[in-house]
């Protein structure tokens, strides 16, 4: 629906990204096209994208357009400590996380961190597994409920957004080795018959090899050119 925030259409900014994706293939493009609309239109001061891949190590996503963020290497490196307890809230509460840079709050170091006041942890699910969150923070102010909630149905988006591409590719690789299998089976079924071809030649030369020693004279210089030819043929 329409969220009641004076100057913003979600349904505008959903059109306008969901007519990027036509246009566009690529999650990093569409990660920061979303990431920069939530700072924006949710008055924040920076935003980011925490990318969880298992295995890979957390990828980031940065817009910091006044460049309130001073140390990145640490932020991520406190992104990386913390979130193993976040990603756990966030998994069981299936919710976004509105923390404060206060002792004792879930997200303290992260908000200390970032040096500033409040930010909004969004999760991003697909197929009930978490694989990002989107990060919004204000610096010296708290987030409306609308803002909160608009930052949650960006998060919403980028889970789609994310998810649709990486099926893309998926479909498209399968495509790949279904055409490569496809030459293999017609590679095969050719191989087959030019072998079954074969056979039946070389069954009649043998045939005619046999009749051969038995109708010619059995000089030895005959008898080693039929033996040629069997040999050649075996």
């Amino acid at each position: 629906g329409n969220l009641q925030i004076p100057g913003v259409d979600f349904r505008s900014e959903l059109q306008e990204i969901l007519t990027l994706m036509v246009k566009e293939s690529s999650i990093d493009s569409l990660s920061n096209e979303i990431v920069i609309k939530s700072v924006n239109l949710a008055n924040a001061d920076f935003g980011l994208i925490v990318f969880l891949n298992e295995g890979a190590g957390a990828k980031f996503k940065y817009f910091d357009p006044n460049r309130r963020i001073k140390n990145k290497s640490e932020v991520e490196k406190t992104v990386n400590t913390d979130f193993k307890f976040i990603t756990k809230w966030l998994q069981l509460n299936k919710n976004y996380l509105v923390a404060f840079n206060e002792i004792n709050n879930l997200a303290y170091n992260i908000t200390s961190t970032l040096n500033c006041k409040t930010i909004v942890i969004s999760p991003c699910f697909f197929d009930d597994q978490l694989i990002a969150t989107l990060i919004v923070g204000k610096l010296k102010s708290s987030f409306s409920r609308d803002e909160v909630t608009l930052v949650e149905q960006f998060a919403t988006l980028l889970s789609f957004v994310i998810s649709n591409i990486n099926t893309r590719d998926l479909n498209a690789a399968l495509e790949s080795r279904l055409l490569q299998a496809q030459k293999l089976e017609t590679i095969g079924k050719l191989s087959s018959g030019m072998a079954h071809d074969f056979g039946n030649l070389l069954s009649s030369i043998f045939g005619s090899v046999n009749l051969l020693r038995k109708r010619v004279d059995q000089n030895e210089s005959v008898q080693k050119l039929i033996d040629n030819i069997e040999n050649c043929s075996v």
